[in-house]
């Protein structure tokens, strides 16, 4: 089975960072603007997971995981 982490919901986003071993309240959330929100969690500059929410109840619409070496 493949995971689709593109279209991830809110509550699925907080049990894979729970999985990656990080709590709940690891996970950002911030809104640009009423139509734009990107949930969030890592550690800064070495590596993160990010999605693109238009609505917090629907789907993500987009993903990203980033990487930094030292």
């Amino acid at each position: 089975m493949t995971t689709t982490f593109n279209y991830f919901t809110l509550e699925e986003v907080y049990q894979y960072a729970e999985k990656m071993g990080y709590s709940r309240e690891d996970v950002a959330i911030e809104c640009y603007d009423e139509n734009e929100y990107e949930v969030s969690f890592g550690h800064e500059y070495t590596e993160i997971w990010s999605w693109d929410f238009e609505d917090l109840t629907q789907p993500a619409i987009d993903y990203d995981h980033l990487t930094w070496e030292d």
